[in-house]
This record gives C-alpha cells, sequence and structure tokens, in this order.
C-alpha cells in the first residue's frame, strides 16, 4: 500500500510491505507514482 504526501515542492511517497514502511522523496508526483508501484509489487 503506497501513500503519496506533498511536503512544500516535493513529493513524499511511503510503501508499507509486509508491515515495513519504506519512504522515499521526489520531485515530482509523476516520478514518486512510479517508484511506488515498483515497491510495492
Amino acid at each position: 500500500m503506497a501513500a503519496l504526501r506533498k511536503r512544500g515542492d516535493k513529493w513524499y511517497v511511503e510503501v508499507t510491505k509486509n508491515g515495513k514502511r519504506t519512504g522515499k522523496t521526489f520531485a515530482t508526483k509523476a516520478e514518486a507514482t512510479i517508484w511506488a508501484a515498483q515497491a510495492d509489487k
């Protein structure tokens, strides 16, 4: 499961998989969405 949040002018994505959370910050929403989809597989 992925959660996208706007932080200032950047996008933060948090993915929860098997009870572990991983987060990463991106410059664009498109980059964040792509990463979230790959990380959530």
